[in-house]
């Protein structure tokens, strides 16, 4: 009877430490990663087979899908680069894919609302970092430190041309306290804005409802068909609809490939446009 109750008793300890620890890694989580809208970490993505949104009517010079890939947490930021790498956040995480070959490149850690890639490099914001890795190979660029360190807030990184934005939500407050200006090739802090006034960052509150690449706008209308227009004559090329059009709400676009998401079936639909 007394080995028992020692059992129960050892028993209860571990089971407490064990949810002791969860509580803390969601806390953590919470106040320093700044998005727990999932647990997945660093889990490589599966093809989503079989899968579930089919093509309605299609007008738009596209071939047929090149990969449908399902995403277990919902996309918050998505971006074709030049090497026809789509790029986006998901959860704790941003993943690179290769767009032609339709596999998975690799991941890694980001923060809500602070990703952003060029042809080269996948930029990432964290609490007092900015982290540059290189796009192919998943190594590590360079490494800017904001000093000094706050241990709260967020950097918002944003590519423009060969430099860095950075908007320094030092408070927490979401309002940006300094906007910096970085090499992107070196990282290397070029000027500083520490009285910027009281503003969001640029796509703060942004939706990937239109993209565009050389020659085209695509655009998610309000039944959630993606229209295409010519950007020189304004004139409509054709539209695009799926099953379960109202839930469309991120798209983006290259020359050679358009990536369309569905928030409620959590799949990521490649299509190769034709030339």
């Amino acid at each position: 009877m007394l080995q028992k109750k020692r059992f129960k008793f050892r028993l209860t300890v571990l089971l407490f430490f064990v949810i002791l620890l969860i509580c803390t890694w969601v806390v953590f989580g919470y106040l320093f990663l700044g998005d727990i809208s999932s647990l997945q970490f660093l889990q490589p993505l599966e093809p989503a087979l079989p899968y579930h949104t089919q093509i309605v009517a299609n007008s738009l010079p596209l071939g047929e899908a090149v990969s449908y890939w399902s995403i277990k947490s919902p996309i918050t930021h998505i971006k074709i680069v030049a090497q026809n790498l789509v790029v986006f956040k998901s959860g704790l995480t941003f993943t690179v894919l290769d767009a032609v070959s339709g596999k998975y490149i690799f991941q890694g850690i980001a923060q809500s609302r602070s990703l952003d890639a060029d042809q080269e490099r996948v930029y990432v914001g964290f609490i007092d970092d900015v982290q540059s890795y290189n796009l192919r190979t998943a190594q590590p660029v360079w490494l800017y430190n904001r000093q000094p360190t706050k241990g709260r807030g967020s950097m918002h990184v944003f590519v423009e041309g060969d430099k860095l934005k950075v908007f320094d939500d030092v408070s927490g407050l979401v309002f940006i306290s300094a906007i910096l200006t970085l090499d992107s090739q070196t990282g290397e802090l070029l000027s500083k804005n520490e009285n910027p006034g009281r503003i969001l960052p640029p796509n703060y509150n942004l939706i990937y409802r239109t993209t565009t690449n050389t020659n085209t706008e695509y655009t998610i209308d309000s039944e959630g068909r993606i229209i295409a227009t010519d950007i020189q004559t304004g004139q409509e090329i054709g539209y695009l609809e799926m099953s379960n059009p109202s839930d469309y709400d991120k798209i983006a676009a290259s020359d050679e490939f358009l990536a369309v998401y569905n928030d409620t079936n959590r799949e990521l639909i490649i299509f190769k446009q034709k030339k």
